[in-house]
C-alpha cells in the first residue's frame, strides 16, 4: 500500500470524526445530536400563552372597570405583572 494513499484515508477518517464530535453527548454516544425543535417548541408555547394571557387581559380589564371592586383590580395587576413577565407575542411586537 502507498503511504501517501494511507496518509489521505487516515486524514479523512480525522476530519470525519472531528465534524462528528459536537455531535457527541458527554458519554460518548453517537446517536445524540442537540435538537433544536425542543428550543422552538417552548418558545412557540410561551407565545402561545403570551397571546392567551394579552386576551384574558383585556376580559380582566373590563370586568375591573365594571366591578370596581378591591379583589378586581388585584386580579387585574396580578394578570398585568403575568403579562409584562411573559411579554408581547411575536405579532404585536415591531422586532
Amino acid at each position: 500500500m502507498n503511504e501517501s494513499a494511507a496518509d489521505e484515508r487516515l486524514a479523512a477518517r480525522v476530519a470525519d470524526e472531528e465534524r462528528f464530535d459536537d455531535d457527541l453527548d458527554p458519554s460518548g454516544s453517537v446517536s445524540f445530536r442537540p435538537h433544536m425543535r425542543g428550543v422552538y417548541e417552548a418558545m412557540a408555547r410561551r407565545d402561545d400563552i403570551a397571546r392567551r394571557v394579552e386576551e384574558l387581559l383585556v376580559e380582566v380589564q373590563e370586568w375591573a372597570e365594571e366591578d370596581g371592586s378591591e379583589e378586581a383590580m388585584a386580579v387585574l395587576e396580578a394578570l398585568e405583572d403575568v403579562a409584562d413577565i411573559l411579554g408581547e407575542p411575536p405579532e404585536a411586537s415591531d422586532t
